[in-house]
């Protein structure tokens, strides 16, 4: 229905770009299991986020006293959790437990002076209202 020119440089670059992310995508291999673990805790992460509460009428959680589960409980439950899940497969031969991130990389990674500012905001924001 529509037709749209595209000059011969550009088609090139197309053409370029393409070729480049392709190499890169089959660079990547195939996922190990610390990636799909992460992948699947992210999963049913949005899962438990979106299946709490349908607009008024009940999800899970009801299983809890009101106002026990936030959505902050539910991140802070998968974010704690690739420092608990291993890294590997337990089911091979020459298995050792090593979690996903161990506490010295988040440590040493982690912004905490952002998480701290973020927190004190909260802390103020809701002081303020209570007041």
């Amino acid at each position: 229905l529509f037709q749209f020119r595209i000059d011969p440089e550009t088609r090139a670059a197309q053409a370029d770009l393409k070729a480049m992310l392709i190499k890169q995508y089959n660079d990547l291999g195939k996922p190990n299991w610390s990636e799909i673990t992460v992948a699947i805790v992210f999963v049913c992460m949005i899962i438990l986020w979106v299946t709490k509460d349908f607009s008024g009428t009940p999800g899970w959680e009801i299983i809890f006293e009101e106002n026990y589960i936030s959505d902050g409980t539910v991140a802070i439950l998968c974010g704690v959790l690739p420092l608990i899940l291993p890294n590997a497969n337990p089911l091979n031969k020459d298995w050792k437990y090593e979690p996903i991130i161990g506490w010295n990389d988040l440590a040493k990674h982690m912004p905490w002076g952002a998480l701290i500012l973020l927190g004190a905001g909260l802390t103020v924001a809701s002081a303020f209202q209570v007041s």
